[in-house]
């Protein structure tokens, strides 16, 4: 037996509670806490955040539950709570679960009547925006590679790993401005779990081999909100001189108008003479010491 719920909390939104459920809830106190939306990746976190979460996967001669309908189950949950800001609060318990189904047993849902009456923008009332679709766009490079741009995603983590510790450690040290170790997984999922409400990271992705590769990420950093913003930008050194900085610099800065920001900005060492070159491209003004340099874009 399961617990899954939501309150809508007034500085945050709804937040999500899940756990171990039955009458002895509150005895037990094994409940995890997210934010909407979740995506597969973040459900399946928020279960290991328990101590239930042993039992589910099995333990001993007990079967373990079905682990990927349950993820499939907080993923929907999570997107009812976004797509409804009227709902005040559901408390599902319990959600019966075995090796094959889950099923919910007793369920309670409040509605706030004030919402009903003035409902918000969309998504307006969740701390953190879901996956922006809208700024996904297909794209072709030197030699007529096909690139996907789409924002990143917390499942990207394993990939986006891979992608920046096989980076040169020139493409490293321009990216990182230092010299930088491999980097882990802790390292990785701060540029993949991010809110797209403050941060929008967009990646290059192609396949190879039937395999799904990332080799680019460009990414805006709100510093002022709806004002001003950091741009960050790494080529994977084998794509590198085929056009792929410039389109998706152009994709980025289209979306930071789209935004309504009105400057961006970013930070480069002096030797890196492939971000000059292109932002010089861009129409950004550069400043350079004795160092670094800075470059800034007026959005008008």
């Amino acid at each position: 037996e399961l617990i899954v719920g939501a309150k809508s909390d007034p500085l945050f939104g709804p937040v999500i509670a899940f756990g171990m459920g039955g009458v002895a809830v509150e005895v037990f106190n094994d409940v995890a806490i997210g934010l909407p939306p979740l995506n597969m990746a973040l459900a399946k976190n928020l279960m290991e955040q328990t101590k239930i979460f042993t039992l589910l996967k099995g333990y001993r001669n007990m079967p373990g539950i079905n682990i990927k309908e349950l993820q499939f189950f907080l993923y929907k949950f999570s997107y009812l709570l976004a797509d409804f800001p009227q709902i005040k609060e559901i408390d599902i318990n319990p959600l019966a679960a075995d090796e094959n189904n889950i099923a919910i047993v007793d369920a309670k849902v409040v509605f706030d009547q004030q919402i009903i009456k003035n409902p918000p923008k969309p998504y307006a009332h969740l701390a953190i925006l879901p996956y922006a679709k809208e700024y996904e766009s297909h794209i072709t490079i030197g030699g007529g590679q096909k690139v996907f741009l789409r924002p990143i995603m917390a499942e990207d983590e394993p990939r986006h790993r891979e992608f920046l510790n096989n980076l040169s450690e020139d493409s490293k040290r321009f990216r990182f401005f230092g010299a930088a170790e491999n980097f882990d997984a802790k390292f990785a999922r701060h540029f993949t779990q991010i809110d797209y409400e403050r941060e929008t990271a967009i990646i290059a992705e192609i396949e190879i081999n039937g395999k799904k590769t990332t080799i680019a990420a460009a990414r805006l950093i709100e510093e002022e909100p709806n004002v001003t913003a950091e741009f960050a930008i790494v080529v994977a050194d084998a794509w590198q001189n085929k056009g792929l900085g410039k389109k998706i610099t152009d994709h980025v800065i289209h979306i930071a108008r789209q935004q309504g920001l009105k400057k961006i900005y970013l930070s480069f060492l002096n030797d890196n003479y492939a971000i000059k070159a292109l932002v010089k491209k861009e129409g950004f003004k550069i400043t350079e010491n004795e160092d670094s340099g800075y470059a800034e874009l007026n959005l008008g």
